[in-house]
């Protein structure tokens, strides 16, 4: 409605795809489209590479928004640098089953990132709480990083409806 410029990065641990913002009905029904129906060439996940090839590639200053479940870390000092230049969100996602698999026995796991399998005893008490430790460890580094950066940061869990929380959050901006 305000005829601004919208653009678009997919990343995984590079930029896969870049759309550069520009305006139009056409620029949003491309990224509609890639929305729906991208598929990344690599699995792994690299935020700071998406960080610092975003800067680059953008000079003038923009809102940016960084959707990711953040479970990665080592990308404070990009996100300094890009909070410096542009108004950076960072919104997490997440899923209640990234804080705690419930306890049903023996599961066998992918890792997405790296194609390992493994089985699991989701009874085991020191695995449960090696899981719960490495989501803290990445949560904490997420409200850490955006803290210090300068940069909004909102969290947002899967199966809950997303609308009222993005309406708070920029009442409160």
């Amino acid at each position: 409605q305000n005829n601004d410029k919208v653009g678009l990065v997919f990343f995984s641990n590079q930029t896969e795809l870049f759309l550069p913002p520009k305006k139009g009905k056409q620029q949003i029904l491309r990224i509609i489209r890639e929305l729906l129906n991208f598929e990344p060439k690599q699995n792994t996940t690299n935020i700071s590479s998406a960080l610092e090839g975003f800067n680059n590639k953008m000079k003038r200053r923009s809102i940016v928004f960084v959707l990711s479940d953040f479970m990665n870390d080592g990308y404070f000092q990009a996100l300094s640098h890009l909070a410096r230049k542009h108004d950076v969100i960072g919104i997490k996602i997440n899923d209640d089953l990234d804080e705690k698999i419930p306890e049903v026995g023996l599961l066998q796991i992918k890792d997405v990132e790296s194609g390992a399998i493994a089985w699991i005893d989701t009874n085991n008490h020191d695995w449960q709480q090696a899981y719960l430790n490495d989501y803290q460890k990445y949560t904490k580094y997420f409200e850490e990083s955006f803290g210090k950066s300068g940069a909004d940061k909102l969290s947002l869990k899967s199966n809950q409806k997303y609308i009222h929380s993005l309406i708070n959050f920029f009442k409160k901006r």
